[in-house]
C-alpha cells in the first residue's frame, strides 16, 4: 500500500509541477511541490521513509527540471531524514507549523547549496541574487503551499489506511 501511495504522489507531482504550478508564479518564482512532499513525508512517515522519498523524488525532480543531476536527490534525501527526525519531536497540533518552517528552511538551504555548486561550476551569479532574490521569495512561497499540501497528504494517508509513524 505504501508503494502505491508513493507512486500515486510521484505521478501526481510529476504532472502538476511543470504544468499547473509553473503558472502560479510570484515574481517569477514558483513553489516546489517535490520539496514540500519530502518534508511532509518525513514528518508523517519517519526518517527512513523520508530519506527514501527524498532520494527518489529528488532524482525525479532533477530529471524533470534538468538542473545539475543528483544535487536535488542528495539535498532532498538529507531534508527527508531531517524532517523525519524533527517529526518525532512534535505533537500533531504543532506539526503543520513545523512542516511549514522546515519547508521554508529547506528551501533556503537548497538555495545556498545551489549557489555554492553554481559558483563552483560556472561562477556567474551573485549571493544576493541566489539567496535573497530567489531563495527567500521561494521559501516564503513554500509556507502556505506546504501548509495546504499537508492537509491533502494526511487525508490520502487516512484514505489509504497508512498510519502516521511519527
Amino acid at each position: 500500500m505504501k508503494i502505491l501511495w508513493y507512486g500515486l504522489w510521484l505521478v501526481l507531482l510529476t504532472l502538476l509541477q511543470p504544468t499547473l504550478i509553473c503558472e502560479l508564479t510570484l515574481f517569477g518564482i514558483h513553489p516546489n511541490l517535490f520539496l514540500c512532499f519530502v518534508v511532509i513525508a518525513g514528518y508523517y512517515r519517519g526518517p527512513l521513509e523520508g530519506g527514501i522519498a527524498g532520494a527518489l523524488f529528488g532524482l525525479v525532480y532533477d530529471l524533470l527540471i534538468g538542473r545539475l543531476m543528483g544535487v536535488d536527490a542528495l539535498l532532498y534525501l538529507y531534508l527527508g531524514v531531517m524532517a523525519g527526525i524533527l517529526g518525532t519531536r512534535f505533537f500533531s497540533g504543532g506539526k503543520r507549523l513545523a512542516i511549514c518552517a522546515t519547508a521554508g528552511a529547506g528551501t533556503l538551504l537548497c538555495a545556498v547549496v545551489y549557489y555554492l555548486v553554481r559558483m563552483t561550476v560556472w561562477g556567474d551569479i551573485s549571493f544576493v541574487t541566489a539567496v535573497f532574490r530567489i531563495g527567500l521569495i521561494e521559501a516564503l512561497y513554500q509556507l502556505p503551499v506546504a501548509f495546504l499540501l499537508s492537509f491533502v497528504i494526511a487525508k490520502t494517508m487516512k484514505w489509504m489506511r497508512l498510519r502516521q509513524i511519527s
